[in-house]
């Protein structure tokens, strides 16, 4: 696999860096620790239990997440994340981004790499004030990362999220994002999103292993 060369002029480079760059990390991983092998019988993982995430063992070595079956979750997991964040959103059309929590997408770097246990849901009430509105003082990279809506939608459908900030810019102006177009927009990210990691979970069942992939509870 080869990663999507990073988008022209891009306002989230710097973020698709990040991922393009853990996900060469990744691959570097599989090659010099091979993952179980392919024959392995599942491990009879009820796709439909209604549970957020599996956390690996309680205080895991990173040999342990380097080595362990979910590998290969974290390989499709990263690959898909990336097929998605090419699509620049047109606000024209209803497109917008949406607002994830820095200390939220860190935690996510770390499940990618290896590092770290699965994050959880994406936590974005660190990006709320206690009356529900967003907090104006938010600034991009110390607070948040914008990402397209595919990409957010894919992190929903795999982790759950708490509640959802749009945004017109990559720069939050104070304004959510909304209206017909918009919610046309994110319902075709969902759909999208949600199609992709049906064929993710069947390729993990396929592959044989447990990979951690569980309905997400909206």
């Amino acid at each position: 696999f080869v990663p999507p060369p990073l988008p022209p002029r891009s306002p989230y480079t710097e973020t698709h860096r990040i991922i393009v760059l853990l996900f060469n990390q990744l691959i570097l991983n599989l090659i010099f620790n091979p993952i179980m092998d392919s024959s392995t019988p599942p491990n009879g993982i009820d796709w439909d239990e209604e549970v957020i995430s599996m956390s690996p063992p309680e205080s895991p070595s990173r040999k342990q997440h380097t080595t362990d079956e979910y590998s290969y979750r974290r390989e499709l997991e990263c690959n898909l994340v990336l097929k998605f964040d090419c699509d620049v959103p047109n606000p024209r059309e209803g497109g917008c981004y949406y607002l994830i929590s820095s200390p939220w997408f860190e935690d996510w770097q770390g499940w990618v790499n290896g590092s770290r246990g699965m994050p959880g849901p994406v936590g974005n009430r660190a990006l709320m004030r206690s009356n529900g509105l967003v907090r104006d003082d938010l600034k991009k990279v110390r607070d948040y990362r914008a990402v397209n809506g595919g990409v957010y939608w894919v992190f929903k459908t795999l982790h759950g999220s708490d509640c959802e900030v749009r945004s017109w810019n990559t720069d939050w102006e104070g304004e959510q994002a909304g209206g017909t177009k918009v919610d046309d927009y994110a319902r075709v990210c969902k759909m999208d999103a949600e199609e992709a990691v049906r064929l993710m979970k069947m390729d993990i069942t396929n592959k044989g292993g447990r990979g951690g992939v569980k309905k997400a509870k909206r």
